[in-house]
């Protein structure tokens, strides 16, 4: 899936370049965040771990018909449309904070630091993994990226990406200086109130979030951010039919051409951006533990 405003780059100079001049032509104050992702292929959605299954229910409305005392449908009518088959990951956010919360000692923590915890160690959630340093994206689409058969035995010729967006775009009401919601001012039960019905279709946006506390030191190295989506606001239908979109008013797509790759890989590691520096050493194998707690809570509530 790529947004509809794209650059193509084969060079980490150009890729470098491309971010500056972005920047520079939507007059994007010096502090002001950008957002990244990288991808290791272009089709691939900006979709949450909790809804890549999803499979929709579409109820329809029944009309009592008095006269011959039956019900008939009624044609034409649909009720709100229900994602059948995702779990109700607040039961499954509950294991694992009871897995790892003794371990974890932070103070201030609430469930939207331990669902950012989560999601960064294979939990599934309605968040989406971002990172403020292009790099560190750019890392992400490259690594472990391949050129391979796909099921028709035919040669896969995707490309890897890197998605930009502003993250104080998607804020309803936005605030001088603000670029995303701050969690640590927020509470188990704004947390509630947000995820009151997970098949909500509230979240028409993508809902930018990030928090000050160091919740790992993996997540720390990546600089990383996170936007919270809703089942029924799937990319790409929170770009799609915007004019703003398509001249990269909220964000664009780098596509990183396939000849470069090898190259851009070298340099990266050249500058320090490899796997020892983004994944780290872990201390306190708070990592460790917060990933074994995502496969109990994914085991107990597993999607068939």
């Amino acid at each position: 899936m790529i947004l509809e405003f794209t650059k193509t780059v084969c060079s980490l100079q150009d890729f470098i370049q491309t971010v500056i001049d972005y920047r520079k032509k939507n007059n994007i104050d010096d502090d002001a965040e950008l957002w990244y992702r990288g991808q290791k292929n272009e089709h691939w959605g900006l979709i949450p771990t909790l809804y890549r299954k999803r499979q929709d229910r579409i109820p329809k409305y029944n009309i009592y018909d008095e006269k011959n005392n039956t019900i008939k449908p009624n044609v034409g009518k649909i009720g709100q449309i229900k994602a059948t088959n995702i779990i109700d990951f607040r039961n499954e956010l509950g294991i694992f904070i009871s897995q790892i919360k003794n371990s974890v000692k932070v103070k201030g923590f609430n469930k939207f630091h331990y669902m950012m915890l989560g999601q960064h160690t294979g939990l599934l959630t309605p968040a989406l993994d971002w990172t403020a340093d292009p790099l560190i994206a750019l890392f992400f689409a490259l690594d472990g990226y391949q050129i391979k058969p796909n099921k028709d035995k035919q040669v896969d010729l995707c490309k890897p990406v890197v998605h930009l967006i502003k993250p104080w775009k998607f804020l309803r009401d936005k605030k001088d200086g603000e670029n995303s919601i701050n969690v640590d001012n927020l509470t188990d039960n704004d947390f509630k109130k947000m995820f009151s019905d997970i098949n909500s279709t509230n979240l028409t946006l993508p809902i930018p979030i990030s928090t000050e506390l160091n919740i790992s030191s993996r997540l720390f190295r990546q600089v990383g951010r996170f936007t919270i989506q809703g089942p029924m606001m799937l990319a790409p239908i929170w770009y799609r039919g915007r004019k703003d979109f398509a001249n990269g008013e909220y964000g664009f797509t780098i596509i990183i051409q396939r000849d470069g790759i090898q190259k851009m890989k070298k340099e990266l590691n050249a500058l320090g951006i490899n796997e020892q520096s983004i994944y780290g050493s872990d201390p306190y194998g708070i990592s460790k533990i917060a990933e074994e707690a995502s496969k109990k809570a994914n085991q107990k509530y597993s999607i068939s």
